[in-house]
């Protein structure tokens, strides 16, 4: 017989999901090296006393009212094409004017997708772009940003990943900013988190800083995201090249003006939302800016 034997570990707080199999000489559980810690489990729930069963049902019952609770309160997102989920009882606070591919638009000429376009970037913002592929475009683990220098790294476990990341962090010699980068289990950057003391600072997730970029000729693609104290205020933008796939502009966390999200001609839109008062992204969208 084989049964699946699911418990939470008290003391390492994760989940842990094994196979207690009833065969005769379970050979490959003493070659994983899993037979003492399905026994150990064993032993926990013997002497598991009754109070702490009945705490963990309570639990149980107090975690599904709340869930509960929480679906009546927030109403089904609307999906359009699946380009679009925004909460019903925010559609006062928006003018949707596009959002679906299957319907694109013309996109106007005061918001084409350039970076030279001053109605989307300032000169500041468009020098920051441009910089982000020459600053991190070529670092290591070792080897930081240009005018860095490493403090630490260390290798760091995440739930149900197969492998390992790294996380190096840098320090600039000439500012209080310090750039977190994680590193997939190949040694390649993904993700930089930018900051000074005070919490202002950017995110770069970098989809690819080489040459070869599917938009915008042979240039690299990323996403940034401008912080102030900790929260999002600034861009909130996806680039390829000299060209701006999707914008959206926070100020102290709450998204102002529009939602812009280009097709990959460029010349359409198929976002197009304007906010008619700071709105609360994360709370009524579960769209995504990288959907």
């Amino acid at each position: 017989m084989i049964t699946v034997l699911i418990t939470v570990l008290p003391k390492q707080g994760w989940l842990a999901i094994l196979w207690e199999c009833r065969f005769p000489a379970p050979i490959f559980l003493n070659i994983l090296g899993m037979n003492f810690i399905i026994h150990r489990i064993e032993s926990i729930h013997r002497h598991m006393k009754l109070k702490y069963l009945i705490l963990g049902f309570l639990l149980g019952v107090l975690s599904c009212v709340l869930i509960a609770e929480w679906i009546d309160t927030h109403p089904t997102p609307i999906h359009k094409k699946n380009n679009l989920r925004l909460y019903v009882d925010s559609f006062s606070n928006v003018d949707i004017i596009v959002s679906d591919a299957d319907h694109e638009q013309p996109c106007p000429l005061e918001y084409t997708n350039v970076l030279s376009n001053t109605n989307l970037f300032t000169p500041q913002e468009r020098k920051l772009i441009e910089l982000i592929p020459l600053i991190y475009g070529n670092i290591t683990t070792n080897s930081g940003p240009q005018g860095t220098m490493r403090l630490s790294l260390r290798k760091k476990y995440t739930l149900f990943a197969m492998w390992p990341v790294w996380i190096a962090r840098f320090q600039f010699t000439n500012s209080d900013m310090e750039d977190e980068v994680v590193f997939n289990q190949y040694g390649r950057p993904g993700t930089h988190r930018v900051r000074n003391k005070a919490g202002d600072g950017y995110d770069v997730n970098a989809l690819r800083m080489e040459s070869g970029s599917q938009y915008g000729g042979s240039a690299p693609a990323f996403q940034l995201f401008q912080y102030k104290h900790g929260v999002l205020d600034g861009l909130y933008v996806e680039i390829h090249g000299d060209y701006c796939m999707r914008w959206m502009y926070f100020s102290n966390g709450l998204a102002v003006d529009q939602w812009l999200v280009w097709s990959p001609y460029g010349d359409k839109l198929s976002i197009w939302v304007k906010f008619k008062k700071p709105y609360d992204y994360w709370k009524y969208s579960r769209t995504g800016i990288a959907s």
